[in-house]
């Protein structure tokens, strides 16, 4: 049986740790067997102490504990360079995605690593890679290319990195789903799970990354007039238990969500739940986000209606097929 390596992010954060999930599980379903890279060697102490945390107390990081246990990790660890030999001598194939790999400006990624520099072309692939800009820097465009031109296939998350590729190699790429969009609704809701302390009643769901905006601030305080209104990660102004899972959960059951997420607004898209998207302060979204809904055809769509989700079904249906074509055409199967 064929084996693959899947080079990612390793985070504490919803849509990273279900893309990984999602990739894994389709891979998997096609008859491969899959590891994800572990990226830090992390103390025999330090494991202990967090296994004893989780059989003895529930927090965010606790439920991203439980979750990670249905991650495949490999048994090297990529902590420098100089473990890449060792590493690539283990796997038939390589794919570097998906996420945020190539981000030229994250302190973690477009390593040695994420561009795969230590595998035969033929063997490296990369699936649904973000750069998470529209353009380069100018300082790393040679090496950038030097990087892409090496890969037996590529495809990008969103239109601005296939920009980016065939700008530096002159190679028109396919974009692809986010792994999350290649299972179904119903296979999430298999593994959703809803948090201890649930509010009874409906609710307004609020995700927000990182610091809301002042405009996400300022819905959020409209929205509480009349809504019960729930934020993940927090309850009652404390800590509230939620991991991937009930990240999925909470999602699906909300009457409508209001984020300044990308993999928030995904999973609203596969579970039929409105959403209203807000900038992020800093942070330029917008390619991710039109790929995405312009994909589905809900870019411009302010009602939203059964009708409306499910023409955006259909329109997913064959995105998923063309993009799980590009991994069976890239894995020769």
């Amino acid at each position: 049986m064929n084996t693959i390596g899947i080079v990612t992010i390793v985070s504490q954060n919803y849509g990273n740790r279900l893309q990984n999930y999602a990739l894994q599980t389709v891979l998997q379903n096609m008859g491969y067997t899959v590891n994800t890279i572990r990226r830090i060697e992390v103390p025999f102490s330090l494991i202990v102490k967090n296994y004893i945390h989780y059989l003895w107390h529930t927090n965010n990081t606790t439920q991203f504990f439980k979750f990670n246990r249905k991650i495949v990790w490999s048994k090297s660890v990529w902590g420098d360079n100089s473990q890449l030999k060792e590493l690539q001598s283990q796997y038939d194939y390589f794919i570097a995605g998906s996420d945020q790999v190539w981000n030229p400006y994250y302190t973690f990624t477009g390593t040695d690593l994420d561009f795969l520099t230590f595998v035969e072309d033929e063997r490296k692939i990369a699936y649904a890679a973000s750069f998470g800009v529209s353009s380069l820097p100018s300082e790393k465009a040679a090496q950038y290319k030097e990087y892409l031109c090496d890969f037996s296939k590529i495809s990008t998350r969103e239109d601005a990195g296939a920009d980016i590729v065939f700008s530096l190699t002159g190679r028109g790429v396919p974009v692809v789903l986010d792994p999350v969009l290649l299972l179904e609704a119903e296979q999430w809701r298999k593994i959703a799970k809803k948090p201890r302390n649930m509010p009874k009643g409906p609710y307004t769901l609020v995700y927000s990354v990182e610091s809301m905006s002042e405009a996400l601030k300022n819905a959020v305080e409209e929205e509480k007039k009349n809504h019960q209104v729930l934020e993940v990660r927090k309850l009652n102004g404390k800590e509230w238990a939620v991991g991937p899972a009930e990240f999925l959960y909470l999602i699906d059951h909300a009457d409508k969500l209001l984020t300044d997420s990308f993999h928030g607004t995904v999973f609203s898209v596969l579970f039929h739940t409105p959403f209203y998207i807000y900038g992020r302060d800093g942070h330029n979204m917008s390619s991710r986000m039109d790929t995405l809904l312009s994909s589905v055809e809900l870019k411009d769509v302010s009602e939203f209606s059964q009708a409306v989700f499910d023409r955006s079904d259909v329109l997913l249906k064959k995105k998923r097929l063309e993009s799980v074509g590009f991994l069976r055409d890239a894995l020769g199967k």
